[in-house]
């Protein structure tokens, strides 16, 4: 919509095509012609024969958009802003691999397979655990964190089984390094770059993006890291010559030692929207513009990473799984969230339990009250620092009661998980958490699936566990508007002339 009005603003006739009735976009204002089409190159090259268009944006429209780019070119259309071979340097992973390696820039350990021994062989030479998926994937589809070779057999088997003819290779195999996941949404014109932010997610690498909590501006990032995003931000921009917009996922080691690119898209991510409203900058608009010929030099704001807004802003995704039976909730490399809230603060507190907030009675005031349900794998110092703050009725299981008596902390031992999952149909529990992960359907699955069905809080990490525990502790401020948060900085990172 916002680059339908760009273009507009510059005097060219916009043309949308849209495969979902159900969004804004649908409006008949939007665009000069509307089309309600499905995403496919036939269907497409019909619409621009019709309208004798003259370019098509496809960094818009998501993975799809991206996914038709090779077609259109290939039947004459000319594709605007970042060329179809920069597309495919990123897409392609040996390629990508290749162009960060002539770029020295780190990236996780990785390889393409083509056949089932191909995959055995890399895994091993890799080392476990892996996170495995297919190439091209929308949404994370099909992919998994796998720790020995057991669990790699099972998952090529069930692969195959469910191919129905279709080809399941080339598969990706990279090695899963849990650390600290970072993400940009970066405007650049083949020369200069613009970044308005760095969010950080809540969550360890491992988990969709689309599924993670995560907070704008950065509030754990030191000034080196953020100047070594930027430059390597800046390497890929200029190497690709990405003309338009451009999304890049990074990890932090866990030992806070080494910086990896995960992976480049070239296209707008779901994250530009509030990056945009946020900070102010129309991040569409510039982006469009660039695509168009434009250059950022000639725009009002200042290039390379922007200084940080002085408030924070909270990503909280909504889940729609009480409405989908037999899908299990726990979090992980495909996407499950079908959309997401929004949460502004002073503080990081303060914007997280605004976002979890977001649904009434999400948040609670926690008291010694108050029971939960614990099952988990491992137990970190600060999650344990705030459970014991709270001073909760903490009832778990056998390996968790354990952990958290190491700790010095007396729970409950539900020996049965099967008590448990009664206790949470007849709402004993203010909230359960179960991080376990087998891949199997058993009575950890069983239990979310009872949190589910009686509307009981779930969290399936303990990342996520902490936020929610720190949130609930916080005395809320007065609601405030983003003019408002804006108000003591109106001009933060725009240039001198576009104060005057």
């Amino acid at each position: 919509m916002h680059a339908a009005k760009s273009l507009q603003g510059q005097g060219i006739d916009a043309v949308v095509i849209n495969n979902n009735p159900e969004t804004v976009s649908t409006d008949f204002n939007t665009a000069d012609h509307l089309y309600f089409e499905p995403l496919t190159v036939e269907d497409v090259l019909h619409v621009v024969k019709k309208e004798k268009a003259q370019e098509v944006l496809v960094q818009f429209g998501g993975q799809t958009a991206i996914n038709l780019a090779d077609g259109l070119e290939k039947a004459g259309v000319k594709i605007a802003g970042t060329a179809l071979k920069s597309i495919e340097a990123v897409e392609d992973r040996d390629l990508f691999y290749q162009l960060l390696q002539r770029l020295n820039i780190p990236h996780i350990p990785g390889d393409t397979v083509m056949a089932v021994e191909d995959a055995k062989t890399v895994a091993n030479k890799i080392g476990y655990p892996i996170l495995m998926r297919p190439s091209y994937v929308i949404g994370g589809q099909g992919m998994v964190i796998l720790h020995n070779e057991n669990q790699l057999s099972d998952y090529l088997t069930n692969l195959q089984a469910n191919a129905q003819g279709n080809r399941i290779f080339p598969l990706l195999i990279d090695r899963y390094i849990e650390g600290y996941e970072i993400e940009i949404d970066a405007i650049c014109d083949g020369s200069d770059i613009l970044i308005p932010g760095i969010f950080e997610h809540v969550e360890k690498a491992g988990v969709h993006s689309g599924d993670s909590v995560a907070i704008f501006p950065a509030p754990n990032l030191t000034s080196e890291w953020k100047q070594t995003i930027e430059l390597y931000a800046q390497k890929i921009s200029k190497a690709l010559n990405v003309k338009g917009i451009m999304n890049i996922q990074f990890v932090l080691s866990p030992d806070r030692q080494t910086l990896y690119v995960l992976e480049v898209n070239p296209r707008a991510s779901r994250t530009v929207p509030i990056a945009s409203k946020v900070t102010g900058v129309p991040m569409v608009d510039l982006a469009t513009r660039v695509q168009m010929g434009e250059s950022l030099s000639d725009q009002d704001w200042q290039l390379g990473l922007h200084e940080d807004v002085p408030y924070y802003a909270v990503k909280m995704p909504v889940f729609s799984t009480n409405k989908l039976p037999g899908v299990d909730p726990i979090l992980g490399p495909e996407m499950k969230s079908t959309g997401e809230a929004i949460g502004l603060g002073s503080t990081v507190d303060q914007a997280m339990a605004k976002a979890f907030g977001w649904k009434a009675d999400t948040l609670k005031s926690l008291t010694k009250k108050d029971t939960i349900f614990l099952s988990l794998t491992k137990i970190d110092p600060t999650l344990m620092k705030e459970l014991q703050s709270l001073n909760l009725s903490v009832e778990a299981d056998a390996i968790t009661a354990e952990l958290l008596a190491e700790q010095g902390m007396t729970v409950t031992e539900i020996m049965d998980i099967a008590t448990a999952e009664q206790n949470c149909l007849d709402d004993k529990y203010i909230f359960i958490v179960d991080t376990h992960r087998t891949g199997e359907k058993d009575q950890h699955v069983t239990l979310r699936e009872a949190a589910l069905r009686s509307d009981t809080i779930h969290f399936t990490s303990n990342d996520t566990l902490t936020a929610y525990l720190k949130a609930s502790n916080v005395s809320l401020e007065a609601p405030k508007s983003i003019q408002e948060y804006r108000q003591g900085e109106p001009d933060l990172n725009k240039k001198e002339r576009a104060i005057r």
